[in-house]
Parts: structure tokens; C-alpha cells; sequence
């Protein structure tokens, strides 16, 4: 039998790889995921299933329900909004897309008042609120890279509404 640590890992390298592609199925994301780790394991019983769709649905990962965010597009020079959806406590990844350039380094320009930002490489950051807030909070990433031959700033503020 494959370990829920194995499904969870599956799921969220699932669903982050599909991250940003539309969903013209009306099928939520995680129910795919189900049905594409049940491929990959080989478990087609309703036992096996059913203990997957459990270790999916506890699996933190972006367009989860708890938790909502599109990959944002930064731009050199430029102020870019974004907005994402959290239950309290819970993680919520926010992915950055491709820039034009090369982006040297990411750092949080203005922490979040009710929770915390932690950098993941160049390609992102995951926020978590506090387990007791509810409500608005909002946080400003900056980006400083190279937009082809010269330096710049890119700034992503991040509204995020936790519920």
C-alpha cells in the first residue's frame, strides 16, 4: 500500500505542475488529482480511492480550498496587484511567472500584519496568517533584476483575504 506521505508529495507536485492551466471540465482540480495519482499508483479500488481523495484533500497546495492563488506576472518598472484566498493557518503559495529578464532577488518589501511570508527561492513566496485571523491582510514583495540590459525593481502587492 502506497503511505499518505507519498500521496501528499504526489498531490502537490501535481497540482503545482498543472498550476495555471484552465479547468474547461467543470471537475474541480483536486478531483483530477485524484484521478491522475490513482494512475500513477495503480489503485483503482473504492477503498484506495477513496483513502487518496482523503490524503489529497489534506494536502496544502495552491488552488486547494484552503487555499486560492494565481500565479502573478511581474513587470520591471511597474507595480503589480495580486490577491489570493487562505483559511487561517493554512499555507498558500504564490507562484511568480516567467519575467522578461532576470529576477537577482526577491525579498518582502512590507511584511503582513496577521501572519508570515517566506521567500521560496526566486520563483515564489508562501504565506500562512495567523491560526486565529480572519479577515484582510496584505503583504509588498520586491523584485530587482535585470529587464534585459539594465537594472530595475518590480513590486507585487499581494492582497489576501483569509476565511
Amino acid at each position: 500500500m502506497v503511505s499518505i506521505d507519498a500521496v501528499r508529495a504526489a498531490a502537490r507536485f501535481d497540482v503545482l505542475a498543472t498550476a495555471g492551466r484552465q479547468d474547461v471540465s467543470g471537475m474541480p482540480e483536486r478531483a483530477h488529482a485524484v484521478q491522475r495519482i490513482a494512475v500513477l499508483f495503480g489503485c483503482f479500488s473504492f477503498v484506495c480511492v477513496v483513502a487518496l481523495a482523503f490524503a489529497v484533500a489534506s494536502s496544502d497546495v495552491t488552488g486547494s480550498a484552503r487555499c486560492s492563488a494565481a500565479p502573478v506576472q511581474p513587470v520591471f518598472g511597474a507595480e503589480t496587484a495580486a490577491t489570493m484566498t487562505v483559511a487561517p493557518g493554512n499555507p498558500c503559495i504564490v507562484f511568480l511567472r516567467q519575467i522578461a529578464g532576470s529576477i537577482d532577488d526577491l525579498s518582502i518589501a512590507t511584511p503582513p500584519r496577521h501572519g508570515v511570508v517566506a521567500v521560496r527561492g526566486r520563483s515564489g513566496v508562501t504565506y500562512r496568517s495567523a491560526q486565529q485571523h480572519r479577515g484582510e491582510d496584505a503583504f509588498v514583495l520586491k523584485l530587482r533584476g535585470r529587464p534585459g540590459t539594465q537594472s530595475g525593481d518590480a513590486i507585487v502587492r499581494v492582497r489576501v483575504e483569509v476565511r
